[in-house]
């Protein structure tokens, strides 16, 4: 599998390149993208080639939730990542069909279980992707 590309999407710089670092030290995945909030986000979305999103609720209008929203409308695949302090926001996630919903601060095996499940995520999705020719039919 190809490396991940990933976009940070979070109005504290601290948080931001905290989230880095774990990242990093997951292994095989990669920044290409951090935003401060969803307008700055949205703005470098048509230039920007983004597998995960890892998205703050609690930020300036449009907050996470809402961006989440405007991405899916268009057609946007990314994976999303809700990271936030909201609890009450969780069922909300469903609607976006969020991949994970990590609470503040970061629990080091909640992340690690959500990493894993993005990965495993990309792999099938990669898998459906490939479509092999054989005659007539496919495979």
């Amino acid at each position: 599998m190809m490396e991940p590309k990933i976009t940070l999407v979070d109005d504290h710089t601290l948080f931001r390149n905290g989230l880095r670092g774990l990242l990093e030290r997951v292994g095989g995945c990669r920044v290409v993208a951090e935003a401060a909030d969803g307008e700055e986000f949205l703005a470098l979305l048509p230039d920007l080639q983004t597998d995960v999103v890892f998205l703050d609720i609690q930020m300036d209008q449009p907050d996470g939730m809402e961006t989440a929203k405007l991405l899916r409308r268009r057609g946007e695949r990314s994976l999303l990542v809700f990271v936030t302090v909201l609890k009450e926001c969780v069922f909300d996630a469903f609607a976006v069909e969020a991949c994970g919903y990590l609470l503040k601060p970061l629990d080091s095996v909640r992340f690690q279980q959500t990493m894993d499940r993005v990965l495993r995520s990309l792999e099938q999705r990669t898998a459906e992707d490939i479509v092999i020719q054989r005659g007539t039919g496919c495979e």
